[in-house]
C-alpha cells in the first residue's frame, strides 16, 4: 500500500500544469474550487514553496490541491494573496497536514 502510495506522488510530482485564477474561483490541476469553499490558503517555504488549498469542511489540505510554482514565485504568491483578499480568504504562511 505504501509503495502505491508512493509511486502516486511521484507520478503526481512530475506534472506541469497550469493555475488560471479566476474572478470567483481557482482551477488547480483541473479542479476548480469556488471562493467561497476555500477555508484557507497555505504558502510553506522560502525556497520553491508550496502552496496549499484547504477548502471548508475538510480536516487536511487533499493532495490535489498541493502545488509550487515553477518560475516567478514571488510575482504568482503576490497574484494569489490579492485574489485571496478581495474574497477574505486567509493566507497563511504555515505548514499544513495535507492527505491524497
Amino acid at each position: 500500500m505504501i509503495i502505491v502510495i508512493l509511486l502516486y506522488r511521484l507520478m503526481m510530482f512530475r506534472r506541469r500544469f497550469t493555475l488560471a485564477i479566476r474572478p470567483e474561483d481557482l482551477q488547480v490541476k483541473n479542479a476548480t474550487i469556488a471562493a467561497e469553499r476555500i477555508k484557507r490558503i497555505y504558502v510553506k517555504g522560502y525556497f520553491k514553496p508550496v502552496i496549499a488549498v484547504k477548502p471548508r469542511g475538510r480536516l487536511m489540505v487533499p493532495y490535489k490541491y498541493c502545488f509550487s510554482f515553477a518560475d516567478q514565485e514571488d510575482q504568482a504568491i503576490k497574484e494569489l494573496k490579492a485574489w485571496a483578499g478581495q474574497h477574505q480568504i486567509e493566507v497563511r504562511g504555515s505548514g499544513f497536514a495535507r492527505w491524497l
